[in-house]
């Protein structure tokens, strides 16, 4: 019961130096968890052609690539996870961090279609139930519709230009009201350099702009990234991800401008086609203009899930 004041005391305190109508600490965390927008489309080396993205919902940024044939693309595919994690600062507070262990479900429907050779379009709708294990005030449900339009130009070797747009809803642990809403458009560039079969990184950067409710949440969103996969063997893999972003919140009561600096690292080992095991650690240093929002936060777990396609 103490910690639960504690944890009141600090939100309390964050819009209280901040001023009022300011993004809190629930909808900070889901926009850490989540990934509004599709996972990057593969770039294979042998090919300029689009092909079907290996990325799970938890692969670092959005940010994948190929390094071997992948068979025809079946449309549609299903995906089931459940993720145990434990994050070590669940308000995201300057001062006196309180930890806390997670469970998130996921169940996502995807949906893509080759319009030509060098252009695809994808779909995708997922859902998540976050329960906390103490803090029970921060559990959440979101919703997550998202398109993505990639183009993949023949005289650009293993390069792919996208544009994007995703809606992402916020609810209540009763599956009551909505306390927030996001529509968001925006567009990247995505650069693979394979080194061999086994291994390769990739590059990128990209730009999102958001229209939100309540409008003080509105954050657009300025990002590169850099991206390391290896093919340990041929069940498991590496990934290894770094992204630094400017966040800009032009509608909050404190116009502020933030630094985020995040780090992934994960190892995922495959059953089979259908099934995967992903264990992992991420962290976040967010620095703001205004310094109550300064942050440090480490994720780290583990999710285990089902992957059909159809």
């Amino acid at each position: 019961m103490m910690k639960f004041f504690a944890l009141l005391a600090l939100i309390l305190m964050a819009i209280s130096q901040a001023g009022a109508q300011v993004p809190t600490p629930r909808i900070e965390q889901a926009r850490r968890l989540e990934q509004p927008r599709l996972s990057m489309p593969a770039v294979d080396s042998q090919s300029t052609a689009p092909s079907e993205s290996t990325a799970a919902p938890d692969d670092a940024f959005g940010a994948q690539f190929l390094l071997k044939e992948t068979p025809r693309i079946k449309p549609v595919t299903v995906t089931l996870e459940v993720s145990p994690q434990y994050t070590s600062n669940v308000a995201l507070s300057q001062r006196d961090p309180l930890g806390d262990t997670f469970l998130a479900a996921i169940c996502g429907v995807g949906w893509r279609r080759a319009i030509s050779p060098t252009l695809s379009l994808d779909a995708d709708l997922r859902g998540t139930i976050y329960r906390y294990d103490r803090y029970r005030a921060l559990d959440f449900q979101s919703l997550v519709a998202a398109s993505q339009l990639t183009y993949t130009p023949r005289r650009l070797r293993n390069t792919s230009l996208y544009a994007f747009y995703s809606f992402t809803q916020l609810t209540e642990r009763d599956f009551g009201d909505a306390f927030f809403d996001q529509h968001a458009v925006g567009a990247g560039i995505q650069r693979t350099f394979p080194i061999s079969q086994a291994h390769g990184f990739s590059v990128g950067a990209s730009a999102m702009w958001t229209w939100t409710d309540p409008a003080a949440t509105k954050r657009d969103e300025y990002s590169l990234f850099l991206a390391y996969r290896a093919a340990l063997t041929r069940r498991v893999s590496l990934n290894a991800a770094y992204r630094a972003a400017l966040y800009v919140y032009p509608d909050a009561a404190v116009e502020r401008n933030d630094l985020n600096h995040a780090l992934s690292l994960g190892i995922r080992y495959d059953f089979n086609e259908w099934s995967h095991l992903n264990i992992g650690a991420s962290a976040t240093f967010n620095r703001s203009d205004e310094a109550v929002f300064d942050y440090d936060v480490w994720n780290i777990g583990g999710t285990l899930g089902v992957r059909m396609s159809f």
